[in-house]
């Protein structure tokens, strides 16, 4: 529609982009809108195949030398058969490797016979793959409608990308695209056997994943030249969506752990990868820093690297060594190493095993930890005469007790490459002899790092979350008695007061967190925030202490308020501790049992830890930290990166300081200022924030009175829906504010004033908003949380809510609830929530028959008039009346021919899809009916659709119309089988 930025326009533009990054991109013609359509013509397909065989087939013969027609029809064929897995990530990893690295076909050459790998891709001369791009890919095999992504790409007929469009001027987002590709892996997951990448877009967003991931695995794509600001939608699809960036990530960047999980590379992995093999390749700047923030998956960029550089055979003949920072990681990297058939590698078990690998000196992988240098005072013992490229993750911790000089003196500086990893740099002093991960790591060329992923950047992808503190003063007085009498002596002529300030001044972290008053105290206050913070949206915390014993303290005081499976005490513990510390000893099994049920299960909710858990440890759950130990620079980042990691309804992380650590945050994170900045903010930078946001949201309705008048909410539901992107724009900044209120609440910025009355108002117009969305099912708004809600039950009149949509409010502070709801001039109000949910109600019937399909495409029709006022409100009820109308009729005919709703489902979509004559259509439909009446859904489902199958196939054959299985590819008996499994549900 002129004007509008469509679906449709937006899938124009990625088409247009393709084409201009290489793509052969094959448009629908005057008689077809579908480019498929055209292909599917030109190449002989059916609906049921997922690639174009016959371009494959063509393909493989072009790109195979002394290839004949039989080789590569047994070659696709040996495809065809690897299209029906259970797991449709392990199809699609068995699928990935098939067309990777070629298919194994029996050839008879001189009467004899042999093996010959066949290539399905040209990986080294990619220019010799065919690369097309077309619109409305229409794929049906299992489900009854089948789907339809908007833009799919092919390599040599395979379909290895799907992209589904959306648009925020139709108010839907990048989100819903991703929803409805993972709807399509559930409905079709045959089309996604051979999927290297999904993305979705919406005209501003652009997000990308793997085969099964969620949405929050969804991420953005950038470009070296992005700038904020920029159009992020042309900006990932014209950057990634490059032939040869795609057969990169399609030959070295693909990893699978275990049978549910793909990984592909973040845009920051990818190109800190590439950066590091370049200079690889050229022999100079053998060394490079690797600054990625915490969260940023630095242990896959090393991965990713070693793939490639052990697969490039310009550089494969090197010796490479990953040294990592802990076992786990050692151990999770060995079974990635494995899975993915890395060619040759090693784990060193113990320093003289990694003395024996590096001396044999021969082209392979090792892989040790930072301990196997750790447990030693002598150097590395092995003379190593061989290019040595040596990955370092955590590379701050190497530098510590002089690991990386053992290492140093085993590889020559002439035959060694070096590249540290880390999310933390440590830089201490000005000597050359002080920590300096920039000097240990960087080339002089490089101004401080070979490639950096700003906490900012994170920040903005939604790869992290900000974290802000807060800072907790408490007044306290250390008993005197508790100090030593050397101290007594010491100050005794002072007067009470100065005494306080002396110890507050000298005491240590560890007798001050031990001193039980103070704990007391402290605990109190940890408890309370907890409940009235944390404990509402079901999150988690970490209590930090700087002592093991201060940790048991804690422990001990924490389970007086709390169960006390909801605390548990991580700590080191040996047998010459007292038992106030052995009785939270922790066997490796019980401890890991007891991380993975705080990152998965209800209970535990705190953990109480000493050093324990300060790196490495991510839990999204984990919002807040209670922090009563003294922390900076790098060890302080690592702590902050402990909240930060995202999770549904977490706007932030938090840290609430009981040691005064953020008093001067320039001191204790000695980095510079967008660091700093960007590290940690202050929770009044939250309550800014929520300010911001609230007036954003009152600025959508400024045409608005917002008055104690239910017409008031009727015209601000009216806006939201006519006026292009308000809805999708009001639902975004809420939902961040909302994120934001359950962060702050009970801060007592909250309830002052207009901003209290204003976000009430707000919430009760989004609470509105989302049951009119929701087809008026009366509910509160699906995505409101905890402490929101309770806004909603003192100022809703939830009794009042009907499946009409129509709602009546009272304003805040307003006496006057009124008594009847009052209609608009034009009644738009009354049209949108009825046309919604008509729409709604239609929909969740789509599967059951033909005819509700049909009509919810007319209310959609009808309500997009409306929106581009093309009819007005009531004329747009009285177009769904006519749809009530229709209803009715077609529930008359199912009567009048005595059918059930099976069989009058098959019935109408044999008279519409198959033209069937009406007598045809109700004889086939009642003998399907009765043949499958007995069936049951008890049971396995592959084994019930079979069942139904086969007495469909029984029910035509007897009927003489064996001619409808050849239109099986139309999708008769699918379509069917669908029809009766959702009618008997």
């Amino acid at each position: 529609m002129k004007g509008k930025f469509t679906e449709e326009g937006v899938e124009k533009k990625v088409l247009e982009w393709l084409e201009g990054n290489g793509w052969d991109v094959v448009r629908g013609n005057d008689e077809y809108k579908r480019g498929s359509k055209v292909l599917d013509d030109r190449f002989g397909r059916k609906v049921s195949d997922v690639c174009y065989w016959d371009l494959l087939k063509k393909k493989i013969r072009e790109i195979n030398e002394d290839i004949d027609g039989k080789t590569a029809k047994a070659a696709v064929n040996k495809l065809k058969n690897e299209m029906d897995p259970e797991n449709l990530v392990e199809g699609n990893k068995k699928f990935y490797k098939i067309i990777k690295n070629g298919v194994k076909v029996p050839v008879f050459r001189n009467g004899e016979k042999k093996t010959r790998v066949v290539k399905i891709i040209d990986k080294e001369n990619i220019k010799n793959n065919s690369f097309k791009a077309t619109n409305q890919y229409t794929f049906i095999r299992k489900s009854r409608k089948g789907i339809r992504p908007d833009v799919t790409l092919f390599v040599n007929g395979i379909p290895l990308i799907n992209i589904e469009c959306k648009s925020t001027a139709q108010n839907t987002t990048v989100e819903d695209a991703v929803d409805n590709i993972n709807n399509y892996e559930e409905k079709e997951p045959r089309l996604f056997i051979p999927s290297l990448l999904n993305i979705g877009v919406d005209g501003k967003e652009f997000r990308y994943g793997a085969v099964k991931a969620s949405y929050k695995y969804y991420f953005p794509w950038r470009s070296n030249n992005y700038k904020e600001g920029n159009l992020e939608f042309k900006d990932g699809t014209e950057d990634l969506l490059k032939p040869e960036k795609i057969m990169d990530i399609f030959r070295y960047f693909v990893f699978y752990e275990g049978t549910d999980t793909k990984i592909v590379p973040r845009y920051m992995q990818y190109r800190a990868a590439n950066r590091m093999l370049e200079r690889i390749k050229k022999g100079k700047r053998r060394k490079g820093l690797v600054w990625h923030t915490q969260g940023s998956g630095k242990s896959y960029t090393m991965l990713f690297t070693a793939n490639k550089a052990k697969r490039s055979p310009e550089i494969e003949d090197k010796q490479y060594l990953l040294i990592v920072d802990r076992t786990k990681l050692e151990e999770q990297m060995e079974d990635t190493l494995e899975s993915i058939n890395f060619p040759l590698f090693e784990v060193a078990d113990s320093k003289e095993h990694l003395e024996e690998l590096l001396a044999e000196n021969k082209s392979q992988l090792i892989l040790t930890t930072i301990h196997k240098f750790g447990d030693v005072n002598k150097p590395i013992n092995a003379e190593v005469d061989m290019e040595t490229v040596i990955l370092v993750d955590e590379a701050h911790r190497f530098m510590e007790e002089k690991l990386g000089s053992r290492l140093k003196m085993a590889v020559p500086e002439e035959k060694r490459y070096y590249f540290g990893f880390t999310g933390t740099p440590v830089k201490e002093g000005k000597s050359e002899k002080d920590r300096n991960t920039f000097n240990e790591f960087s080339h002089p060329d490089d101004k401080g790092y070979l490639h950096r992923y700003s906490i900012k950047r994170g920040q903005t992808d939604q790869v992290i979350t900000p974290v802000a503190f807060k800072k907790r003063t408490t007044e306290w007085e250390i008993p005197e008695e508790q100090l030593d009498q050397d101290f007594e002596e010491e100050f005794e002529d002072l007067d009470p007061e100065r005494k306080q300030e002396i110890i507050k001044k000298y005491v240590d972290q560890t007798e001050l967190a031990e001193i039980r008053p103070r704990l007391e105290k402290v605990i109190r206050d940890i408890q309370k925030h907890y409940r009235e913070n944390v404990m509402p949206n079901k999150f988690k915390s970490m209590v930090v202490t700087p002592s093991r014993r201060a940790a048991a303290l804690y422990g001990d005081e924490l389970r007086k308020y709390f169960d006390p499976e909801d605390v548990k005490v991580i700590i080191t513990t040996n047998g010459d501790d007292p038992e106030q510390i052995r009785k939270y000893h922790l066997s490796a099994e019980k401890e890991q049992k007891v991380i993975k049920n705080f990152k998965r299960k209800e209970s535990p909710k705190i953990l109480v830890v000493c050093d324990k858990l300060l790196t490495g440890f991510d839990a999204p759950v984990l919002k807040t930290m209670y922090l009563d130990k003294s922390l900076k620079n790098h060890n302080l980042l690592q702590a902050i990166a402990r909240t930060n990691r995202p999770c549904e309804g977490k706007e932030n992380g938090e840290i609430v300081d009981y040691q005064g650590v953020f008093e001067d945050i320039e001191k204790v994170l000695q980095y510079d200022d967008i660091v700093i900045e960007n590290a940690v903010m202050d929770e009044e930078e939250l309550v800014k924030r929520f300010r911001q946001r609230v007036d954003q949201l009152m600025k959508i309705f400024d045409d608005i009175e917002l008055e104690n008048d239910p017409e008031v909410f009727h015209n601000c539901i009216v806006k939201l829906e006519k006026e292009e992107g308000e809805g999708v724009k009001f639902e975004r900044v809420y939902s961040k504010a909302q994120n934001l209120y359950e962060t702050l609440s009970p801060h007592e910025a909250l309830v002052e004033e207009p901003l209290k009355t204003n976000w009430d108002i707000l919430t009760q117009i989004y609470a509105s908003y989302r049951d009119t969305e929701d087809g008026g099912r009366g509910s509160l708004g699906s995505k409101v949380r905890e402490k929101t809600r309770k806004i909603l039950e003192e100022n809703l009149q939830v009794g009042d809510i009907e499946n009409s949509g129509e709602v009546e409010y009272e304003i805040p502070e307003r006496d006057v609830v009124p008594e009847k709801t009052v209609e608009q001039p034009d009644n738009q109000y009354g049209f949108i929530t009825q046309a919604l949910t008509k729409k709604k109600t239609l929909e969740e019937k789509n599967d059951k028959n033909i005819i509700y399909e049909n009509l919810s495409e007319r209310v959609k029709e009808i309500i997009e008039k409306w929106r581009n006022e093309d009819i007005s409100g009531s004329d747009g009820l009285k177009e769904l009346e006519k749809i009530e109308h229709k209803i009715e009729e077609e529930i008359s005919e199912k009567e009048t021919h005595q059918m059930t709703d099976i069989e009058f489902s098959l019935f109408k979509n044999l008279k519409k899809d198959f033209e069937e004559s009406e007598d045809e259509a109700e004889r086939i439909a009642k003998e399907i009916g009765e043949r499958t009446e007995d069936i049951s859904l008890h049971g396995y489902l592959p084994e019930i659709r079979r069942d139904i199958r086969r007495k469909i196939l029984y029910a035509l054959r007897d009927l003489d119309r064996t001619d409808l299985y050849s239109k099986e590819e139309e999708g008769f008996v699918n379509q069917t089988i669908s029809y009766i499994l959702a009618n008997k549900e």
